[in-house]
């Protein structure tokens, strides 16, 4: 072999192997976001993720909890979310449920999620202020509320079957789910 190829073929195995350790800790790296270590002590439970992470707007169901989260060196001045992740309880196991396909320097995303135990709702806003609220049927897996071009509310709540918001000109607004 002439000593050209066997400085290319030199060359392509140091790549092939920078790209071998970028892949491997890669992977680790999302093993460790996907695992949430669970505490409980004096009837209080913590989620605790993985170094330099967050979770803020949590929903608490039997055996679930819906959370956002944020990472070390997130640059957002505010939070906003991407995706929306599932916990289980009994496992610490973490999966993203819902992605809004928003890129994170898009300034949209997810500002916050509500819900009952059987409904999860969350309210996507845009970087123009454009708010848009789903609710989520836990039990059938159907969106039964899509809100769009809604005013920007303070407050969300679902009760007894009904979405409860106030809007920023303090008008109470209500809507009865479909999934009753």
């Amino acid at each position: 072999m002439s000593k050209g190829k066997k400085i290319s073929v030199g060359i392509i195995a140091l790549v092939l192997l920078v790209v071998a350790i970028v892949v491997v800790r890669h992977v680790m790296y999302v093993k460790q976001l996907s695992t949430v270590r669970i505490e409980k002590r004096d009837g209080v439970t913590k989620y605790i993720g993985a170094e330099g992470v967050s979770f803020y707007s949590m929903v608490d169901t039997p055996n679930k909890v819906y959370t956002l989260m944020s990472t070390e060196g997130d640059t957002d001045a505010y939070q906003i979310a991407q995706q929306i992740y599932v916990i289980d309880k009994k496992t610490g196991k973490m999966n993203e449920f819902y992605d809004t396909g928003y890129s994170k320097w898009s300034f949209s995303g997810v500002a916050q999620v509500f819900g009952d135990g059987r409904y999860l709702g969350w309210e996507e806003r845009t970087a123009d202020n454009v708010s848009i609220v789903k609710v989520y049927d836990l039990d059938s897996g159907k969106i039964v509320a899509n809100l769009k071009d809604m005013e920007l509310a303070d407050f969300y709540e679902i009760v007894d079957g009904t979405l409860h918001w106030k809007e920023q000109d303090n008008k109470a607004k209500s809507m009865r789910l479909n999934g009753n």
